[in-house]
C-alpha cells in the first residue's frame, strides 16, 4: 500500500488577504478582490481589472537583506512558506533537512525582473543590464529563494505548465513523497500580475470584456461569462507522509488523497470542447479510490469564465453525475482569485478552509447558469454543510488536465 499523504500547514499571501483567517473571512462574506489595476497602465485597452496584491509585508519573517534581492513573486512565495511552515510546527525540522524538499508552480516566474533585465540590455547593451535582476529572471527563482531561506537540502523543483503549473507540482509532491525520496515537501504556486503579461492575455483576446456589451467581470459558468481578469499571488502547503506525521505528532488539516492527470491533441490555445482530458482524469482518480467514488461533497471547477472552458467543464461534471449517480455541488474559486497560472494550489487551500469550516461560499456574478447541464452550481452560500471530500479540477489551454481528491481529517 502506498503511504498515505497529509496536508499539515497552510500559507498564503494573495488579493482576499494574507493571512488563512483573512481570506477566510473573504470567501466567507463571499466577496471577490477585483479592482481597478494599479500596477499595469490598462489606459491603451478594453480591460482595466485585475486582483492585485496592494501590500506586501515580510516584517518578521524574510530577512531584509534578502528580501531586497527578491522578485515579487519568490517574495510571496516566501511569506506564504514560511507561514505554512510555522502553521505545521516545522519552524525546528527543516533546516539542514535533506528529506525536506519544496517544488512550486509558476507560469513564468517574475515578468516583472525579466522585462527589467532585458529591456535594460536592449536599449543600453550588455555593460548596462543589471547582474542582479537575472538570477530572478527565471521561473525557479521562487523554490530556489524558499529552499535557500528555510536551509532546506532535499529536493528542489519548478513545474511550468501554464493554468495547471501548481497541480502538477502537487502531483510530483505526492509521488516523490510515496517513491520515499521525502518526508515533508512544501508545495505552492506563485505568480504576479505584469505589463508583459497583462498584454500577452490582452492580445490573444483572453480578457474579459471580450464582448463590450457585457461588463468586465469573472462570471464563471454564467451564460453572460465574456473573459477572465488576471490574479496573482502565492499559497504553499506542508505535505507529509503519515509516518512523518506520526513520529511527531502533527495535526494534519486534510488527506491528499491522489491526483491523476491526462491530455488531449488540441490546438495550443484551445480546450477539447467536451473535456475529453478532464474526464478521463477524474475517472481514473475515481477508479482508484473507489470508496469515495460515491461520496463526493463538492467539486471545486476549474472554470475561468471564458466561453469553451467553462462549457466543457460543465459536460465533464454533468456526465461524472450521471456515472455516479449524485447531483454534487460546483464551485468556482477563480471568481475569488482571478486566472494566474499558479493558482491551484491557493484553491486547494481555500477547499481545505472550506472542508474544515463546513461552509460553502456562493460563486459571485453567477445568475444564470449555463443552460444543457443540470448541475448544482452555487448561487447562494449554504452554512453548516458537512464537506468531507472535494474533487478539485484544473485544466490549461492547450489540452492537459489534472483531477486532485482531498478527504477530511478526524481531528478527534
Amino acid at each position: 500500500m502506498p503511504e498515505r499523504i497529509f496536508i499539515t500547514g497552510l500559507g498564503a499571501v494573495c488579493p482576499l488577504g494574507s493571512t488563512i483567517e483573512a481570506i477566510w473571512e473573504r470567501l466567507e462574506r463571499g466577496t471577490p478582490p477585483f479592482q481597478p489595476l494599479t500596477m499595469v497602465d490598462t489606459s491603451q485597452y478594453k480591460s482595466h481589472l485585475g486582483a492585485e496584491v496592494r501590500e506586501i509585508d515580510s516584517a518578521d519573517l524574510v530577512p531584509a537583506n534578502q528580501a531586497r534581492r527578491m522578485d515579487r513573486v519568490s517574495l510571496m512565495a516566501a511569506i506564504a512558506s514560511i507561514r505554512a511552515v510555522r502553521d505545521a510546527g516545522l519552524s525546528d525540522r527543516l533546516a539542514e533537512n535533506n528529506r525536506a524538499g519544496i517544488v512550486m508552480g509558476t507560469g513564468v516566474g517574475s515578468t516583472n525582473y525579466t522585462d527589467d533585465f532585458f529591456v535594460g540590455l536592449v536599449q543600453k547593451g550588455p555593460a548596462s543590464a543589471n547582474p542582479m535582476l537575472f538570477p530572478n529572471t527565471v521561473p525557479n527563482a521562487a523554490a530556489s529563494s524558499v529552499s535557500i531561506i528555510l536551509k532546506m537540502r532535499g529536493l528542489n523543483t519548478t513545474f511550468s505548465h501554464k493554468e495547471i503549473s501548481a497541480e502538477q507540482a502537487v502531483i510530483y509532491a505526492i509521488r516523490q513523497l510515496r517513491l520515499g525520496h521525502a518526508d515533508v515537501v512544501l508545495v505552492g504556486g506563485a505568480e504576479e500580475i505584469s505589463p508583459f503579461l497583462f498584454h500577452a492575455f490582452a492580445v490573444t483576446q483572453s480578457l474579459a470584456p471580450r464582448n463590450p456589451n457585457l461588463p468586465e467581470m469573472m462570471s464563471p459558468y454564467d451564460q453572460k461569462r465574456n473573459g477572465l481578469v488576471l490574479g496573482e499571488g502565492a499559497a504553499v502547503m506542508v505535505l507529509e507522509t503519515e509516518s512523518h506525521v506520526r513520529s511527531r505528532q502533527g495535526r494534519p488539516y486534510a488527506e491528499l488523497v491522489g491526483a491523476e492527470m491526462a491530455s488531449e491533441n488540441v490546438g495550443s490555445l484551445g480546450y477539447h470542447p467536451e473535456g475529453h482530458d478532464l474526464l478521463r482524469a477524474i475517472r481514473t482518480l475515481l477508479y482508484k479510490n473507489p470508496t469515495l467514488m460515491n461520496r463526493l461533497d463538492l467539486i471545486s471547477g476549474g472554470a475561468n469564465s471564458t466561453t469553451l472552458l467553462d462549457r466543457a467543464e460543465a459536460h465533464v461534471l454533468s456526465t461524472l453525475n450521471q456515472e455516479i449517480h449524485q447531483h454534487v455541488p460546483v464551485l468556482a474559486l477563480k471568481a475569488y482569485t482571478g486566472c494566474f497560472h499558479g493558482a491551484g494550489v491557493l484553491r486547494l487551500v481555500m477547499s481545505i478552509l472550506i472542508m474544515n469550516n463546513n461552509f460553502l461560499p456562493r460563486i459571485p456574478n453567477l445568475t444564470e447558469p449555463i443552460p444543457d447541464y443540470q448541475l448544482d452550481f452555487l448561487m447562494t452560500e449554504r452554512p453548516q454543510q458537512e464537506i468531507n471530500t472535494v474533487l478539485h479540477c484544473a485544466s490549461s489551454y492547450g489540452g492537459t488536465s489534472c483531477a486532485i481528491l482531498l478527504n477530511k481529517v478526524s481531528q478527534s
